[in-house]
């Protein structure tokens, strides 16, 4: 039996050949959930899960993602698409583009064209549905505002030290904005079930042993890492699973 600990995100970090962690923080991982695909689960998984339910969108209704060729944002893509809901996916980079779409997205839109041709765009698409937006980039509350509808909503789920919000996107529009961090217990349970039913993808970039941990760093900090990143520390105990599955 193995369990996702709902404790900090910080847990990813161990980087340890074992944890002990408290049965009544952490969640059964099912069947048909692989130990790799479950690694960025409990942190950025239920990030991601506990975003697109804090929009409170219905199906068939828009969710604007300011970063959705992230770590978290290509999950918020998925989850979002499985719930009914249509994407505009916005990025800034061409990795993040290029994920974007390969996750889903119905719309994606290249924020290097500036905030008005991105705000152009969106409503375009939107074709004034009353959408949400699920911001991930820590440098876009701004961005993630004037692209929602008067009186819409932003969740806030990047952690920049400070969220600025130019006053006329944030007053003159009437926008709300709501912080997101993590998942409860059963929200965690809601995550693990709908990951596993539709075959939701975590695009990963494996690192093999402990003494790759300084090389991953480099990786994350230089900014082309796509997906998630994990250290594998036991390869034989992957392989292991792989044989149980198929017996």
């Amino acid at each position: 039996m193995c369990g996702i600990p709902l404790g900090l995100c910080g847990f990813r970090r161990v980087f340890a050949e074992c944890a002990v962690v408290d049965s009544r923080t952490s969640t059964v991982i099912p069947e048909g959930v692989s130990l790799l695909a479950a690694v960025p689960l409990g942190c950025a998984g239920r990030t991601a899960w506990r975003a697109v339910k804090e929009a409170g969108l219905r199906p068939g209704q828009w969710l604007g993602i300011v970063g959705s060729g992230g770590g978290l944002g290509h999950l918020v893509v998925q989850f979002a698409t499985k719930m009914g809901l249509k994407v505009v996916g916005i990025e800034v980079k061409d990795e993040g583009l290029e994920l974007t779409k390969e996750m889903g997205a119905d719309v994606v839109i290249d924020a290097r064209k500036g905030k008005d041709e991105v705000v152009r765009e969106v409503g375009k698409a939107v074709l004034g549905d009353d959408g949400k937006v699920c911001l991930m980039r820590m440098d876009a509350a701004g961005l993630a505002c004037a692209i929602t509808k008067m009186h819409g909503l932003v969740v806030q789920v990047a952690q920049p030290l400070e969220v600025k919000i130019p006053f006329i996107e944030l007053i003159l529009r009437d926008v709300r904005i709501k912080g997101s961090l993590q998942c409860s217990g059963k929200e965690s349970e809601e995550l693990l079930k709908v990951f596993s039913d539709h075959e939701v993808k975590v695009k990963m970039t494996p690192f093999y042993g402990l003494d790759q941990v300084e090389e991953l760093e480099k990786v994350v900090s230089s900014g082309k890492l796509q997906g998630r990143a994990a250290i594998i520390i036991d390869p034989h105990q992957l392989q292991h699973e792989k044989e149980m599955v198929r017996h």
